[in-house]
C-alpha cells in the first residue's frame, strides 16, 4: 500500500507567501538593472523618488500614500475579474520593481552614504508594504481563481465566492496602508537628514 501525504492548508498558505515573495525579489531585481542599465529614468525617478526637502509632512504623507492606494485599487479589481491572476502577478513584480528602482536610484546619487537612509527610511517601509502587497495579491489570485471555477464548471456549489468578505479583506488591507503611509510620513520627516 502506498503512503499517502496531504498538504494541510497551512502549508498551502506558507508555501503561496514564499512564492509571491520570491517574484516580488524578481521584481526588485528587475527595478534594480533598469536603474543602472541605460534606459533614460528621469521620469521613473521623479515619480519614485520625490525631493522631500521643505516638504510639509502632508506632502511626504501624500507621496506614501497615493502609489500605496493606487496598488491596492488595482489589485482591488484585478480580483473581481475571473483572468486577473495574471494581472495579480504582474502588480507584484511592479511591485517589487520599485523597490528595486527606489533603492537603486537613491545608492546611484549618493553612493555608499545612503546606507544609513536605505536601512532607516526605506527598508522598513518596503517590508511592510511587501507584506500588505503579498496579502492583497494573494487575495487577488484567490478570488479571480474562484471566479473562473464559477464560470467554467457545472457545479456552483463547491466554494462560495463572496463579495463582501473580499471587499472587507481590501478595506483591512486600505487601513494598514494608511498606518504604513502615516509612519513612513513621520520617518521621512523627523529624518530627512539622512537624505
Amino acid at each position: 500500500m502506498k503512503h499517502t501525504s496531504y498538504i494541510s492548508d497551512s502549508d498551502k498558505r506558507k508555501s503561496g507567501f514564499f512564492l509571491l515573495f520570491t517574484v516580488e525579489i524578481i521584481g526588485i531585481i528587475i527595478g534594480s538593472y533598469i536603474a543602472v542599465s541605460d534606459i533614460d529614468t528621469a521620469t521613473i525617478r521623479s515619480i519614485l523618488c520625490p525631493t522631500i526637502d521643505g516638504a510639509t509632512l502632508i506632502d511626504i504623507f501624500k507621496n506614501t500614500l497615493v502609489p500605496s492606494l493606487i496598488f491596492i485599487v488595482s489589485a482591488f479589481l484585478c480580483g473581481v475579474f475571473a483572468f486577473g491572476q495574471p494581472l495579480g502577478i504582474a502588480l507584484i513584480i511592479a511591485e517589487g520593481a520599485e523597490i528595486g528602482l527606489s533603492v537603486a536610484f537613491l545608492y546611484a546619487e549618493k553612493g555608499i552614504s545612503a546606507l544609513p537612509a536605505v536601512l532607516v527610511l526605506y527598508v522598513p517601509k518596503a517590508v511592510a508594504f511587501s507584506f500588505v502587497a503579498v496579502l492583497a495579491v494573494r487575495e487577488v489570485l484567490r478570488n479571480s481563481a474562484l471566479i473562473m471555477r464559477f464560470v467554467i464548471s457545472a457545479e456552483h456549489n463547491s466554494e462560495k465566492i463572496s463579495l463582501k468578505l473580499y471587499c472587507t479583506k481590501f478595506i483591512v488591507l486600505t487601513i494598514i496602508i494608511f498606518i504604513i503611509s502615516i509612519a513612513d510620513s513621520l520617518m521621512n520627516y523627523v529624518f530627512s537628514g539622512l537624505l
